[in-house]
């Protein structure tokens, strides 16, 4: 990766060097401005796409691959994280297109559990704002990465198993399913704190409660789709009151909007596989070493 940016840095480097002025042709101009290219616009995009559906926190790994291309870090740099999340929240639309049709027509009941655990968001945002607000290190962000490793650690040894259900306790399901959507949201209101997987959180979460391992996915994927549109609108209403524009051309964005889309179609039908079995201790041994190399960095 640190060959690529050095490759993508010095397509321009004759024209800075030794006086010479810039020569650049509308096509570079359009492939090319400040330091963000069309092709690091898609590989960003695809880092998002291939990240957001394990719980090892993509908005890590895409803070990480900015550092490491030497990215300007300013309030438009959000604008195109935006934009990449987008991207797959677009791949989850598609595949879970049936669930949410089945969702709004059949299961209108379900729908106040992902209400319930939507609620904690908005205390969180509040109480979680000091620490969005300071300077985001790269050994934050590690600190943040050992504490998923924990959580999916836990949730994985202490996850409760569903056992047969005599009628008496079949008939308080709906309520202890209303405790455990609360849970969830308290648990999700934790990753808005940068660096805290928010899908190793709800389905870790969910999987303590007692939930199995396909219910609690479903809900944690479901759940994204409100929590990460909600946030996107957020973000992108408080730049642009703050005086940010979009500080590279509109063909940068969409590169990203749609490398993160089809990446994220590609994997997240994988994704799902692998966290319907249950097994979070790779992830967990993932985040607990690349937190370990971001807090030396």
């Amino acid at each position: 990766m640190a060959v690529v940016a050095q490759l993508v840095r010095a397509l321009d480097c004759g024209s800075r060097c030794r006086g010479f002025k810039s020569r650049r042709s509308p096509f570079f101009l359009i492939v090319y401005t400040k330091d963000m290219s069309l092709l690091l616009a898609c590989l960003l995009g695809f880092v998002q796409g291939i990240t957001e559906f394990f719980p090892i926190s993509s908005s890590t790994h895409l803070r990480w691959c900015k550092e490491r291309f030497g990215m300007l870090h300013e309030e438009s740099d959000i604008l195109f994280d935006l934009f990449c999340h987008l991207g797959t929240i677009g791949a989850l639309l598609m595949h879970f297109r049936r669930d949410l049709f089945v969702l709004f027509s059949q299961g209108r009941k379900e729908l106040w559990l992902f209400f319930i655990a939507l609620i904690p968001l908005v205390p969180g945002y509040f109480l979680f704002k000091p620490l969005r607000e300071q300077p985001l290190l790269l050994s934050h962000l590690g600190w943040s990465l050992l504490a998923t490793a924990a959580i999916l650690y836990v949730g994985e040894r202490f996850a409760l198993t569903k056992r047969a259900l005599d009628p008496q306790e079949v008939a308080r399901l709906p309520k202890q399913d209303m405790r455990t959507a609360c849970w969830i949201g308290m648990a999700q209101a934790l990753t808005l704190i940068p660096g805290i997987s928010r899908s190793a959180a709800t389905i870790s979460s969910a999987r303590i409660a007692g939930w199995n391992a396909p219910r609690a996915t479903r809900f944690s994927f479901l759940l994204s789709i409100p929590t990460i549109l909600g946030g996107c609108a957020l973000e992108c209403a408080k730049s642009l009151y703050a005086g940010a524009s979009f500080l590279y051309p509109w063909t940068y964005y969409f590169a990203g909007f749609f490398a993160a889309c089809i990446s994220g179609i590609c994997m997240i039908r994988m994704a799902v596989s692998i966290l319907e079995r249950g097994r979070m201790k790779f992830f967990a041994a993932y985040c607990f070493v690349f937190g370990l190399v971001l807090f030396f960095l």
